[in-house]
C-alpha cells in the first residue's frame, strides 16, 4: 500500500539510532503512526516538528507497520520557529490533538480546522496565549464537547457535567456565578475578540482552568497534556 496525503505532525518519539516513530493527522486517513529513518545530524528533524504541515507518502512495509517513504513541508512557517510563545502554543496545539484524537478515519473539516489554526497562529500579531484559549474553545466545538448557551442567563451556574447554565448550583463541578458569567462571556467571543482582550495573568489561568476543567469531564485525556504546565509559567 502507498498513500500520499497531506498530513500534520502530532508527535514523534526515538525508536532507535536512525530511525523516529511519527505520529500524523492525515487529510486522507485521519490518525496514523510511521516509522521515518533519520539520521542523528539529519537536517529533515525540523520536517517533524509539532504542527508541522507536510505532504507524506507512506508505505506499508511487514505487517501493518508504516514507513514514511518521502516528506515535505507544504507550508513553510514564518514565525513560529522564531517566536517562543508562538512554538509553545503551536506544541501545545498539536499534543493537545494527539492526546484527545482517536479518529482513523478521514475528517476533512477537523482537517482544515487544524491546518488553518496553525497558518493563523504562524501570521498572527496578538498574544499567543489569547489564541491558545480561542482554538481549545474550537477544538471542542469540532469534537462536538460545547455548552448550550442557549440555557445561560444572568446569575445563573454552568453544569460542567452536564453543559448547561442553571439556576441552582448542584455539585462540584458547577462553576460560581462569576465565574460562570466570564465563562459564557468567552464562549460568546469569536476569535478575533478572544485576540484583542488584555486579560491579566490570574484571567488567564482561570480561563484556562475553566475551559479543561470542562473537556477534561468529556475527555479525560485532557489531563495529559503537559505542555499546558509550560504555558501557564511563561504567562
Amino acid at each position: 500500500m502507498i498513500l500520499s496525503t497531506k498530513a500534520i505532525v502530532l508527535h514523534s518519539i526515538p525508536y532507535s539510532d536512525s530511525k523516529t516513530i511519527v505520529t500524523l493527522y492525515t487529510k486522507e486517513e485521519g490518525l496514523m503512526s510511521a516509522m521515518y529513518r533519520i539520521g542523528k545530524k539529519s537536517t529533515k528533524k525540523s520536517l517533524i516538528e509539532p504542527s508541522s504541515l507536510v505532504s507524506v507518502v507512506l508505505k506499508k512495509s511487514k505487517g501493518t507497520l508504516l514507513y514514511i517513504n518521502d516528506i515535505a513541508t507544504y507550508f513553510v512557517f514564518r514565525n513560529i520557529y522564531l517566536d517562543a510563545e508562538k512554538r509553545l502554543v503551536a506544541l501545545f496545539m498539536a499534543e493537545a490533538v494527539y492526546r484527545t484524537t482517536k479518529a482513523q478515519y478521514r475528517d476533512t473539516q477537523l482537517y482544515d480546522f487544524l491546518e488553518q489554526s496553525i497558518q493563523q497562529l504562524d501570521a498572527l500579531t496578538l498574544s499567543p496565549i489569547n489564541f491558545a484559549i480561542a482554538f481549545l474553545i474550537e477544538y471542542g466545538r469540532h469534537l462536538g464537547i460545547y455548552p448550550n448557551m442557549d440555557t445561560y442567563s444572568v446569575k445563573t451556574y454552568f453544569d460542567m457535567q452536564n453543559g448547561v447554565f442553571v439556576e441552582t448550583a448542584n455539585d462540584k463541578n458547577t462553576l460560581s456565578v462569576e465565574q460562570s458569567s466570564c465563562f459564557a462571556s468567552v464562549l460568546n467571543s469569536d476569535t478575533d475578540t478572544i485576540l484583542q482582550q488584555n486579560y491579566n495573568i490570574d484571567e488567564v489561568n482561570m480561563i484556562f482552568d475553566m475551559i479543561i476543567e470542562f473537556l477534561e469531564l468529556h475527555l479525560p485525556e485532557f489531563r495529559f497534556i503537559k505542555s499546558l504546565d509550560i504555558i501557564r509559567q511563561v504567562i
